[in-house]
């Protein structure tokens, strides 16, 4: 969720609804390819092509 939350525009959650967005308005391929694609962006952006399993582990921890 907290994935979504920083992807969603604000104006858009408020006039729909986070969950109805979620659930009824974005198509769940849709809602799979924004997840994948905020995550490893966010993660090469952070540690680069030279990152291991040690420091994913770290990158995760803030969406757990």
């Amino acid at each position: 969720m907290k994935v979504f939350k920083e992807v969603l525009p604000p104006l858009l959650v408020e006039l729909v609804g986070f969950e109805k967005l979620l659930q009824e308005r974005i198509p769940e391929n849709y809602l799979k390819a924004i997840f994948s694609k905020h995550l490893a962006s966010h993660y090469v952006y952070e540690y680069g092509s030279d990152g291991n399993e040690f420091s994913f582990f770290e990158f995760m921890q803030r969406y757990i």
